[in-house]
């Protein structure tokens, strides 16, 4: 039961929208009609065109991820902290207070990765930055890092160097790896429509 409602309180905890509140508050902006739509902080810059707004999204949308993972590895709250990772990533994607219309998970997704797993960090920027060479779009090289990410992961299982929780306790490997791969799916459910879109409108070209 305790499990259950801290994974609760960090979905709700992940579905803070910041950059919609943010950009709404500081620019008068719905950030849901401009741009792209995403409830992040790619989005929120290129809207406002203002780096601080940007820059603000992006720390308060990592520490999301952080604050509440790191006060539960000091509480000694270990087996909560891949289900509440989850369920942050999950919040964020798919917030209950903007009908589910949230961002990428990206920000909050790299600030956990650097928690539980910093290799797979690693390993999602280099494939990010090597995918650009075929295909220079951010969406693209998202959803191909992503899904190298998840195969790195697959392959690693059991490697006390690649799977390495520096900064909060873990219980086993397996603590690690189901989060992980959850989190890169639910990231990567959230590139679709983006990619698909995408897609449809170079056929009409």
């Amino acid at each position: 039961m305790e499990t259950f409602i801290l994974a609760l309180a960090g979905y709700f905890i992940g579905s803070i929208p910041v950059a919609y509140l943010l950009t709404k508050k500081r620019h008068g902006i719905d950030l849901r009609k401009k741009g792209s739509g995403n409830i992040g902080a790619r989005n929120a810059y290129e809207v406002t065109g203002n780096k601080r707004t940007g820059f603000a999204v992006l720390l308060l949308d990592m520490h999301k991820g952080i604050i509440p993972l790191v006060i539960l590895s000091k509480l000694g709250l270990c087996e909560a902290i891949p289900f509440v990772a989850v369920t942050i990533i999950f919040g964020h994607c798919y917030p209950v207070w903007l009908k589910f219309h949230g961002g990428r998970g990206l920000a909050t997704g790299a600030a956990i990765a650097l928690l539980m797993s910093p290799a797979i960090l690693l390993c999602w920027i280099v494939i990010y930055l090597l995918s650009g060479f075929i295909k220079k779009q951010v969406h693209i090289q998202s959803v191909i890092a992503t899904i190298g990410c998840i195969v790195f992961a697959l392959f690693a299982y059991g490697s006390p160097y690649l799977f390495y929780a520096k900064y909060v306790c873990v219980t086993d490997d397996r603590s690690l790896l189901y989060p992980l791969l959850a989190m890169l799916l639910i990231i990567l459910s959230s590139h679709i429509q983006p990619v698909y879109q995408l897609f449809k409108e170079g056929n009409h070209d």
